[in-house]
């Protein structure tokens, strides 16, 4: 029998950032003992999660804050999606603010079905785990993405030429837009900027849309 207790030992003590849950799920479940070697060993998941992933002490911490229940279910996710280190803070960032937010638990956040639908769903880990994040910004700034999808949508309506794009800045704070033009000829320059000046009205509907996203 020692030997079985031996191996069952050593195999939660080494368990990877890949099997994690598993290891933390190992410890006995009966009792008010029980659970609170399951919570020890769960925490000790995050940590060895953490440690692997580099992750700063403090997004540890805010991870363990979390709850039992959020924290065992953000160390599936973070597996299954193999979230790199700064998706992992980004998460842990604004998970809590979109549970204070929605009056709800941190565990309530991540089993909301959009969010459930990411972690199931095909495709590579990287993709998924980019989902993840925008859902969240989505549940973070409600307002402001609903003002991103109008501002979207506005400039798809513009239906530019080919060598002419309009496009959103990468910060909305500069209130700008980026236009780029790629022409073959001054013929093709004048046409781009024709096609332009023909959206000004547009444009000047854009820009304001646009400084209006930007006090979200």
């Amino acid at each position: 029998m020692e030997a079985d207790t031996r191996t069952k030992g050593d195999e939660t003590s080494g368990g990877t950032a890949d099997n994690a849950v598993e290891a933390a799920q190992r410890a006995p479940l009966d009792g008010p003992s029980g659970a609170r070697v399951q919570a020890a060993a769960e925490q000790a998941a995050i940590r060895r999660f953490g440690q692997k992933r580099h992750l700063p002490q403090r997004s540890v911490e805010a991870w363990l804050a979390l709850g039992a229940d959020a924290g065992r279910m953000l160390l599936g996710l973070s597996a299954a999606l193999n979230l790199r280190t700064g998706q992992l803070a980004a998460v842990l960032d604004m998970l809590p603010e979109v549970a204070l937010r929605e009056g709800v638990s941190p565990a309530a956040v991540l089993a909301r079905p959009e969010i459930k639908r990411i972690a199931a769903a095909p495709g590579s880990a990287p993709e998924r785990a980019s989902k993840l994040l925008a859902a969240l910004r989505v549940l973070r700034y409600p307002r402001l993405s609903r003002a991103l999808a109008k501002l979207q949508g506005q400039i798809e309506a513009l239906r530019m030429p080919a060598g002419a794009a309009v496009m959103l800045p990468r910060e909305l704070s500069s209130g700008q837009l980026v236009i780029e033009l790629r022409v073959g000829s001054t013929t093709e320059l004048d046409g781009a900027l024709d096609a332009l000046r023909q959206r000004r009205i547009q444009l000047a509907l854009i820009f304001e849309l646009l400084g209006g996203a930007n006090e979200f």
